[in-house]
């Protein structure tokens, strides 16, 4: 509690109480995969401990990339806080694509495979997926998008300096552009996490590698923005 209110205090001052319901979404949805079916996860042998309680250490992997990208829209200037923004919340929908794809793609995925071999393997395996748990994921990071852009996080940002040629686009254009690039740069960051995971297996530690997928989705989503913004219209 005391870790999450720290970083969410960070990221509210950074960002507003728009940027601050985007991890605010991804601990509701985190916390209710965590929840379903839990008993039955534990008969098989792969739930969360202590009954899907998290810890500083697992509060810290997990917000820990989004509260970089959201200093950093600060400290590097206002021509690049947009594509920060996207970026941060590019982080939190890495992170609501990895929980609910693991936790409910070990509940229901029928057919989980290594992304390597794509051989299957039993449910639970380190950096296993699932088309069921994969649809999931990317429909959570859909929400953290679409709850970025309902808050207006992304159109109250409308900056664009002419030095970096940036696009002059409508409000809609901008929202879609920044919903595209979260939901990519999420899926990016968690096929990342699958693969590292399928080659170091259990010898890796498991908040390292959230912290991981977690940075790299949202940089992938603030760079594919940057693409957007430099590309023709």
């Amino acid at each position: 509690m005391i870790g999450g209110i720290v970083f969410g205090t960070i990221i509210y001052g950074c960002t507003g109480w728009q940027g601050f319901i985007v991890p605010l979404a991804f601990v509701v949805i985190g916390s209710m995969c965590t929840k379903i079916g839990y008993k039955k996860k534990t008969e098989m042998g792969i739930a969360q401990e202590e009954g899907g309680k998290r810890g500083a250490k697992h509060a810290l992997a997990n917000i820990l990339a989004g509260t970089i990208f959201a200093s950093a829209s600060l400290l590097f200037g206002a021509e690049y806080r947009v594509l920060f923004m996207v970026a941060m919340a590019g982080s939190f929908a890495t992170a609501a694509a990895d929980t609910t794809s693991s936790e409910m793609g070990q509940l229901y995925g029928k057919t989980p495979i290594n992304p390597l071999t794509f051989k299957r393997v039993k449910p639970g395996t380190e950096g296993a997926v699932s088309i069921e748990g994969t649809s999931l994921g990317i429909l959570a990071s859909m929400i953290i998008a679409i709850v970025g852009v309902l808050s207006g996080l992304f159109s109250k940002l409308y900056i664009y300096i002419n030095s970096f040629d940036f696009q002059i686009l409508s409000y809609d254009d901008i929202n879609l552009r920044a919903f595209i690039s979260i939901v990519a740069g999420a899926f990016i960051g968690n096929m990342v996490e699958s693969i590292v995971g399928a080659i170091g297996g259990k010898k890796l530690n498991n908040e390292l590698l959230n912290f991981m997928n977690t940075f790299v989705g949202g940089l992938a989503s603030g760079l594919i923005m940057y693409a957007f913004h430099t590309c023709p219209k």
